[in-house]
């Protein structure tokens, strides 16, 4: 990692990727201008869009730098906005989302020489951004400063925020960058995450430092399947999942590991598997996941988890189905009377 990009007021680049989001675009711009932090820059990158979007961007004049490019998804807008910025850490702001004054001044509190990624909470919002009654906030509930495995052990599924509740060491991604842009037209942000993770640590914040708006048309509010995806949703996005192991996996790790290949976000990934089995989704870099493995990370997960008991549920929900599904019955009593003491066990508390 250069020393260079630890300077005491390094440049932050917030890179603001929109694609037919004119009626929260303004608002998501104006989130990032107004940054206490004092040395910001921000880069609005759009993916072709036809709904009078480019006459926003085009108010605020050379307040900020404005690419305009042909559609080619969501890894392609990152790709061309990361290119541009000239920062030592880089916030990815979806337009339909919205930064906390103090944002990056929060996060850049937590920097160090070998961090790659500050991720910090989310209040879910309307459409109108108002904040959502009874609505969990999106991110981890405690500070956690760790190896990502660590962190994804301690509170399963994909730890952190979307993509708005990051950053990201430029020098770390750049090892990494650029993303594949057919594969990552959607879901970039899952190849960020997991890239940050290949080359430092990373740090959790339990303060709601932006909002995360959920209006209808994101990608994760669909209304089928039991995480909210469409089949040909679901299909594209395990795709990137699966993709990630292919990625990010070297030929030394693959040799060394044989039959213990180690699975990014199992449980998340698992999860998906098993709504792709609903949906009679098949594809064939399953087979390459042990059954035996997959059992074990999710297993982890669900002993080490923290939060509330919503996702709790759901991480026993989830495991019970796979394992159903994976073990021999016998097996799976066993397991499903494990699963019953820990709530038991949890309950007298």
């Amino acid at each position: 990692m250069k020393s260079a990009d630890r300077k005491n007021t390094p440049l932050v680049s917030i890179v603001v990727n929109n694609y037919n989001y004119a009626q929260y675009l303004d608002e998501a711009i104006r989130s990032a201008l107004s940054q206490t932090y004092e040395k910001v820059e921000v880069i609005v990158v759009d993916d072709g869009s036809t709904d009078g979007s480019r006459a926003i961007i085009d108010s605020f004049g050379d307040e900020l730098v404005a690419v305009y490019k042909d559609n080619g998804g969501q890894a392609s807008a990152f790709n061309v906005g990361f290119a541009r910025a000239t920062g030592a850490w880089i916030l990815f702001l979806d337009a339909d989302d919205v930064l906390a004054p103090d944002a990056v001044e929060s996060c850049m509190a937590h920097v160090g020489e070998e961090i790659s990624r500050v991720s910090c909470k989310l209040t879910i919002c309307d459409a109108l951004g108002v904040e959502i009654e009874g609505a969990p906030s999106v991110g981890i509930n405690e500070y956690f400063y760790g190896e990502f495995d660590e962190a994804r052990r301690r509170f399963g599924y994909l730890p952190g925020s979307p993509t708005s509740g990051n950053m990201f060491c430029a020098a770390d991604l750049r090892e990494r960058m650029p993303i594949p842009e057919e594969e990552y037209r959607i879901a970039a942000d899952l190849y960020l995450f997991w890239a940050a993770a290949q080359q430092g640590r990373v740090v959790f914040l339990p303060e709601e430092l932006g909002k995360y708006r959920q209006h209808g048309a994101n990608y994760f509010t669909a209304k089928k399947g039991r995480f909210g995806k469409e089949k040909n949703m679901l299909e594209k996005h395990l795709s990137t999942v699966l993709l990630l192991e292919e990625l990010f996996e070297s030929p030394d790790q693959a040799n060394q590991n044989q039959g213990q290949r180690k699975l990014p976000f199992p449980i998340y990934a698992l999860a998906m598997i098993s709504d792709s089995k609903l949906f009679s989704i098949e594809d064939v870099r399953l087979l390459k996941w042990p059954t035996r493995r997959i059992l074990l990370e999710a297993w982890g997960c669900i002993v080490a988890a923290k939060g509330g008991r919503a996702k709790k549920s759901t991480l026993m929900t989830t495991a019970t189905l796979l394992i159903n599904e994976l073990l021999p019955r016998s097996l799976a009593r066993g397991f499903h009377r494990k699963v019953s003491q820990i709530r038991e066990v949890k309950a007298a508390r």
